[in-house]
């Protein structure tokens, strides 16, 4: 068995290096959602290749990756969460005897990775706005 301090630090790895990545690829996704679309679409060339490489090479790269890492630690830390609430049923206020910190942290760097996925699908969900708005 795995033990939740080992499941914490690969966790907060994977963050980590997720984290650095959108860090510095943020900035080329800021300036694709910024785009504006010119008068005439015939001249939105540069324009299209900016959003689309920002979705194919940034985006959804990036959303790949919060979603393999949530899919590894979610059923842990949802069977963690299941097992805490029938030990308070079971135990009553002795079951806090059995906190395991490690474990509360896991929770924490999930909740991180799924605002991190929701600030990712947020951008995709306006570049593919701004893909529609440009096609010709």
């Amino acid at each position: 068995m795995v033990r939740a301090s080992e499941m914490l630090s690969s966790a907060s790895l994977l963050l980590t290096a997720i984290t650095v990545l959108f860090g510095l690829w943020r900035q080329d996704i800021d300036a694709a959602v910024e785009i504006t679309v010119p008068a005439h679409l015939e001249d939105a060339g540069r324009e299209r290749r900016t959003v689309r490489e920002a979705v194919r090479y940034r985006v959804w790269p990036l959303l790949a990756a919060t979603s393999v890492v949530l899919a590894a630690f979610m059923p842990v830390l949802v069977g963690e969460l299941v097992r805490s609430v029938d030990n308070l049923f079971n135990a009553g206020w002795d079951a806090f005897a059995d906190y395991d910190p490690p474990t509360v942290a896991l929770g924490g760097v999930v909740v991180l990775l799924l605002i991190l996925q929701a600030t990712l699908i947020r951008r995709l969900r306006l570049l593919r706005d701004l893909q529609e708005k440009l096609q010709l």
